[in-house]
């Protein structure tokens, strides 16, 4: 996930002002206590998946 975030951003197709909201979003994730505990569980069950949104499926991770 993050190898195709910073590709997009190494990416001269997108404009600035969406490569720095999208750099604005990963710093609020990163800095959140529920966003940290959610990766956490993703990478301790090997699945992502939100139990508070029911449209998104547990899709199983790869190794990498």
């Amino acid at each position: 996930m993050f190898d195709l975030l910073f590709n997009m951003l190494g990416n001269k197709d997108f404009s600035e002002n969406t490569k720095k909201d999208v750099i604005g979003k990963l710093n609020s994730f990163i800095h959140s206590e529920k966003s940290i505990y959610m990766a956490k569980n993703w990478v301790e069950t090997g699945a992502i998946g939100l139990s508070d949104m029911p449209m998104v499926v547990n899709k199983p991770l790869e190794p990498t």
